[in-house]
């Protein structure tokens, strides 16, 4: 329920203690009470628990409330500390330190190497990092991976063999069916895919031709990036023209739509109103294709 977006910055929310308690806390309290193993925080500023630090830096929020109030005993987990939301003078050992300060188990990072931040982390400690703390940390991390069976001699967890059909299952049970019904393509049927996404997801993306091609049906294809140029709209809609079965792949991020995804896919939208959308990565983007008959909704382009 914010205005911005914490890979860029910092975003604020100002709602009053009580609301935010009801609305917002209410769901994380629900599942401590579950015996839930792990909690993410984020680089958003509740200003009514802490009105100088995001929640990934704030004792009030990972300590007092997470810890004392709603009694969680599992392992905290922070947003990536490369993110817009936790950049600190000093970098991303800087973010770390402060992360643990105000009680965070297992600060993440994704660009940056973990090994460079050691020298910066071990010159705090005694002065702002307490040993006690980072043990009591290194034990919730231990306890965690023994319920995960890490530590098993007999190591039952799926081989390499079985990773692709366990990944598929989950992959099946994790679509939605946000809206209309979902109708297979005609045997033999020419069907054409038009889908934006991220130069790293193309070849994820192109995997649903191959599919389509493996079981019987011929494919058009039309790929673009999440900010397609503007040669791709009559390519698109020369490609949804001639073809019996349409299938739409949208891409969003941050909010709203891409501008220049969003014509694309409405200039195709109203020649095939009988066309399926794919919200590929975030659901909400199908809200702003009220025109679309049919959603599926997959979380992600794997």
């Amino acid at each position: 329920d914010t205005q911005a977006d914490s890979h860029l910055g910092i975003p604020r929310m100002d709602l009053p203690l009580e609301e935010l308690k009801s609305q917002h806390i209410a769901p994380f309290a629900s599942a401590v009470k579950k015996g839930i193993w792990g909690v993410m925080s984020s680089h958003v500023l509740y200003s009514a628990l802490d009105p100088k630090n995001p929640s990934t830096f704030s004792y009030p929020v990972l300590t007092d409330l997470l810890r004392g109030e709603l009694g969680f005993e599992g392992v905290t987990v922070t947003d990536s500390l490369d993110m817009g939301g936790a950049q600190k003078e000093h970098g991303v050992a800087q973010a770390a330190e402060e992360a643990y300060i105000a009680g965070a188990d297992m600060p993440m990072i994704s660009r940056n190497d973990p090994r460079e931040m050691l020298p910066y982390l071990t010159s705090r400690l005694g002065i702002t990092l307490d040993e006690l703390s980072l043990r009591a940390s290194v034990q919730r991390i231990l306890k965690l991976k023994e319920k995960m069976g890490l530590f098993d001699q007999q190591d039952d967890r799926p081989q390499a063999d079985k990773f692709a059909q366990y990944a598929l299952e989950a992959s099946r049970k994790g679509l939605t069916l946000v809206r209309g019904t979902l109708t297979p393509p005609a045997e033999g049927a020419d069907i054409c895919t038009v889908v934006f996404s991220e130069p790293i997801t193309h070849s994820q993306t192109l995997a649903l031709d191959d599919v389509l091609r493996r079981t019987g049906h011929s494919v058009q294809s039309v790929r673009g990036d999440y900010t397609p140029g503007e040669e791709l709209l009559s390519q698109a809609l020369s490609c949804a023209k001639n073809s019996q079965f349409v299938i739409i792949g949208s891409t969003q991020k941050y909010g709203t739509p891409d501008e220049a995804q969003k014509k694309i896919i409405d200039a195709v939208l109203a020649q095939r109103p009988d066309a399926v959308l794919l919200s590929v990565l975030s659901p909400y983007d199908a809200v702003y294709y009220p025109q679309a008959k049919t959603v599926l909704a997959l979380y992600g382009a794997t």
